[in-house]
């Protein structure tokens, strides 16, 4: 048992950055408190990272791209960086909405969903929200989104070629309903590992299906580079074969505590070689709708250490041998870059290829 995500007797407590009570979910404080005490931006810079700091908790504040419009034009290339009224605003507005935000709560069986739905000229929101046992409406999920141009128009002609007439009723009938079971598959899960030695450096990565079929990959870094690289170089190897599979959720595991509390946001890079690749990875795993990262001791995690030594063939659980293509492979990371419009911190949509030789 993983004493770090085990807890008993307690009525609430941190997990992941967030802080879990019998009320539901919501922000750590200590999260809001660098938010609140941030400065305005006096460039580029200091406005990402203003930006990725909200983006660690984008999905509790209502309509948070619309909200950060104003934002987009200096992210531009080569617009000069003049933060005016409306930035400000925008900056002020989100402060204070963090003095009170939501605590987001668990959907309840067998009560009716609501859904508001709010669209702009460049920016979409919506809220999931249902009534509580004493009536009381409380918030499940925000979302918003920043529209190019054509999909922004889409939506305005579609909304105006079909509108809500006032006196239509809402209901809670669906006539001719035919589903009767839904299977909720569970989700992907991937395991890495990366080790350095004199000999070289390798890593390994396996990924799991809901059917629990194995999917092994094994690699060898054509650089010489820490552990720590060597982890990271082995995380981005595998969101970017996830990326390509398109896979809808995913649970990550690693026994590198350091690499996966850098990812959640509990621990600071400090080390600047390690910073491109923490960045890199959060590209990517913005890229996969339900991620998540979970801390394994190495004790407990016996495909990890299978995957450290990996070469040619697999054999785990049942002792089922598979054989493993090895890969020849050293991830850059894109440079910084100047975000324009379509590049928000709530989706990335780029993916780039992997090269690869295979031996």
């Amino acid at each position: 048992m993983n004493p770090l995500k085990s807890a008993f007797g307690v009525t609430s407590g941190k997990f992941l950055g967030f802080i879990v009570h019998h009320r539901g979910i919501e922000i750590d404080l200590s999260k809001i408190d660098i938010i609140q005490k941030m400065p305005e931006p006096r460039n580029v810079s200091e406005l990402k990272s203003f930006q990725g700091h909200l983006a660690y908790i984008w999905r509790f504040i209502s309509n948070l791209a619309g909200t950060c419009q104003p934002f987009s034009r200096l992210l531009k290339k080569d617009t000069p960086f003049e933060w005016d009224e409306s930035c400000r605003n925008a900056f002020n507005n989100i402060k204070a909405y963090l003095k009170k935000p939501p605590v987001l709560v668990a959907p309840i069986v067998d009560r009716p969903l609501l859904l508001y739905i709010a669209a702009q000229e460049k920016s979409a929101g919506a809220l999931l929200s249902q009534y509580d046992e004493n009536n009381k409406e409380r918030s499940l999920y925000y979302l918003s989104r920043t529209l190019r141009a054509i999909k922004g128009q889409a939506l305005a002609n579609f909304l105006a070629d079909h509108p809500v007439p006032a006196e239509w009723e809402l209901t809670e009938g669906f006539p001719n309903e035919k589903i009767f079971l839904v299977q909720v598959l569970p989700p992907w899960e991937m395991y890495f590992d990366g080790a350095a030695r004199r000999s070289g450096v390798g890593t390994g990565v396996l990924f799991i299906s809901p059917n629990k079929d194995l999917l092994p990959y094994s690699f060898v870094l054509t650089q010489n580079c820490s552990n720590n690289e060597a982890e990271y170089q082995a995380i981005l190897l595998g969101l970017r074969i996830a990326v390509e599979m398109k896979l809808p959720q995913l649970n990550i595991y690693c026994d590198s505590a350091l690499v996966i509390k850098q990812l959640t946001g509990e621990f600071e890079v400090k080390k600047v070689e390690l910073e491109p690749f923490w960045r890199h990875a959060g590209e990517l795993l913005a890229q996969i709708p339900e991620a998540s990262l979970h801390y394994v001791p190495r004790s407990e995690n016996g495909p990890a250490d299978a995957l450290a030594g990996i070469t040619a063939s697999l054999a785990l659980f049942d002792q089922r041998p598979c054989q493993v293509p090895i890969c020849k492979r050293w991830v850059i990371p894109p440079p910084v870059k100047e975000e324009t419009e379509e590049d928000e911190i709530e989706e990335t949509e780029e993916s780039l290829p992997i090269l690869a030789s295979q031996n």
